[in-house]
């Protein structure tokens, strides 16, 4: 799924919105962009996070549904990463429509 400043006619895409410290790791921020005509009742993604050595950290994000030509912000919540922060990138594991 491709990181855009808007919606990508046609395809899923997001935008990295906020990446903030929190008690116990990290939370992230992630505008879901749906630039198709297509409804999703349903979405698993994966948010990995990058870092300089090729270091990798992910977790899965459940979402609900988004409709045609919206958007959605979502949050992940990650433990302390353990590695510098260098880029974050977002997976569609599988879609329900």
């Amino acid at each position: 799924m491709g990181r855009s400043p808007h919606a990508r006619p046609g395809q899923l895409s997001f935008q990295l919105r906020k990446i903030e410290p929190t008690q116990d790791g990290l939370r992230i921020d992630l505008l879901l962009q749906n630039g198709t005509t297509r409804y999703y009742r349903a979405l698993m993604l994966r948010v990995v996070t990058h870092g300089p050595k090729g270091e990798s950290l992910s977790v899965r994000l459940p979402t609900g549904g988004i409709h045609p030509s919206q958007d959605r912000l979502v949050s992940a919540h990650f433990p302390r990463l353990g590695h510098p922060l260098m880029d974050v990138t977002l997976e569609l594991i599988w879609a329900t429509e």
